[in-house]
């Protein structure tokens, strides 16, 4: 019980956003396209911002640990090759493939990820989380963007391709938090103070943007990909990577770790992501707000396998 209620605190203040969002668009507070425009905003400032934050605080000496960075790294290269030959197959509308692929890899491990292991583990130190997530979340980002850029109608080259991962707002602050975090330089703190407020409005007005342009009579028009990337995302992903670090051996915190990372919904950030990469938005959100319900089901149900095991 104590997990299940877990499950639900940590969606509520999701839903509860997404919730507050449409009901201003309703009362006509800030038209659709307002919502758009706070999206943009959202996509090249404010997550931007929350990632460089993330990784900038993190604790890069006492924190390391080679093992779950090394099969959180190699298990995500091994599911997005698996996507992206799957996918097309199963998806064949181009606009949603990349759409669905990113919704299948992109937990919410931020937020969502490091609450699931804080709860289990209360007294002890988050920081082997806090880095796994400075080194896994940019690489979201590289990878998100990669892939909506090969599904683009445009016509890259390598060099213009390799040039426009580079320009991403995400990737670009993922970079400067890993050259900060690696060469120790120190942000005085009066600017780290504003960076750091300007970091906290990143999911809130994502999920705010996310509620302002949802609309639930559209999602008769995605029941396919929308049902592939749940049962993608929140059983088939979790299932195989679990199985897998429990036959070499993982237990305790690390595989805690590694179920947070594989069974979180999936991230707010992916859907202002879609919308200014060139996916399907509509359907990127209702993935969010579609996994991070069942979620409180599937995640409960994780955690009670492997705590009632022993593993965890």
């Amino acid at each position: 019980m104590q997990y299940l209620i877990l499950s639900f605190e940590v969606i509520f203040p999701i839903f509860f956003m997404v919730a507050l969002g449409y009901l201003i668009r309703e009362f006509k507070l800030v038209t659709e396209s307002g919502f758009s425009m706070f999206s943009r905003v959202t996509f090249y400032i404010f997550i931007p911002a929350l990632l460089f934050v993330n990784i900038y605080k993190s604790d890069l000496t006492s924190s390391f640990n080679v093992r779950l960075t090394a099969y959180a790294i190699i298990s995500f290269f091994i599911m997005c090759i698996i996507l992206y030959f799957i996918i097309p197959r199963i998806i064949k509308d181009k606009w949603d493939q990349p759409v669905v692929m990113q919704g299948i890899y992109r937990g919410n491990f931020i937020i969502y990820g490091m609450c699931i292991v804080q709860t289990i583990y209360p007294d002890t130190d988050m920081g082997m989380v806090a880095l796994l997530s400075a080194v896994i979340v940019p690489l979201y980002s590289v990878v998100t963007v990669l892939l909506f850029e090969m599904y683009s109608d445009k016509k890259n080259n390598r060099k213009d391709l390799l040039f426009n991962v580079i320009k991403s707002p995400m990737v670009f602050s993922g970079v400067l938090g890993m050259f900060f975090l690696i060469t120790r330089l120190e942000i005085p703190e009066l600017l780290l103070n504003q960076i750091e407020s300007v970091s906290k409005l990143g999911t809130p007005v994502a999920l705010l943007c996310l509620g302002g342009t949802f609309k639930i009579q559209e999602m008769r028009q995605h029941k396919k990909p929308l049902m592939v990337t749940c049962i993608g995302r929140l059983i088939i992903v979790p299932m195989v990577f679990i199985s897998v670090a429990i036959l070499m051996g993982i237990r305790g915190m690390e595989l805690a770790t590694i179920m947070a990372l594989n069974a979180a919904p999936v991230a707010a950030s992916s859907f202002p992501m879609a919308r200014e990469l060139g996916g399907n938005a509509k359907l990127a959100g209702e993935i969010v707000v579609v996994t991070s319900l069942l979620s409180i089901a599937t995640v409960f149900s994780w955690v009670l396998i492997l705590s009632s095991s022993g593993m965890i």
